[in-house]
């Protein structure tokens, strides 16, 4: 069941919260996003080929925010990142070599996301780059 705005906003601020007292470093990215934008992140990673688009690289969606709309453009996703408590940089590729821990913490945050929130598992895709994505 897809939670309500408001619903969404006060869980992912209770999570937030959570993610801070157990000493994580949450940073929030893209709460809400335009048609435009969602279009031009769908693009990335794609080509169009004779009208159709491609896959030719690593995409960061598979919602074009046009024909699919993204939860973002309801304002009941947010991206989450955490930041590096040693070297102060913010992690965006939970995927790349040396951020596996960070990757275990994001896992763990999405569980607590989808059973006690009861958000979205966005992690079905252990190979999919958006393990930053936390929806309601």
């Amino acid at each position: 069941m897809t939670m309500t705005r408001d619903e969404f906003t006060r869980n992912i601020a209770a999570l937030i919260c959570e993610m801070v007292i157990a000493g994580d470093i949450p940073v929030g990215d893209r709460w809400m996003c335009s048609a435009e934008e969602q279009n031009r992140l769908y693009q990335i990673g794609r080509q169009l080929i004779e009208g159709v688009w491609k896959i030719v690289g690593d995409v960061v969606t598979f919602v074009d925010g046009i024909l699919k709309l993204s939860k973002h453009q309801y304002g009941i996703a947010l991206d989450l990142y955490l930041k590096s408590k040693e070297t102060g940089k913010i992690i965006y590729d939970f995927l790349a070599l040396g951020n596996e821990f960070y990757k275990e913490r994001m896992l763990y945050w999405h569980s607590v996301w989808d059973k006690k929130y009861g958000g979205k598992p966005m992690i079905d895709k252990p190979n999919f780059r958006d393990i930053p994505h936390f929806e309601g």
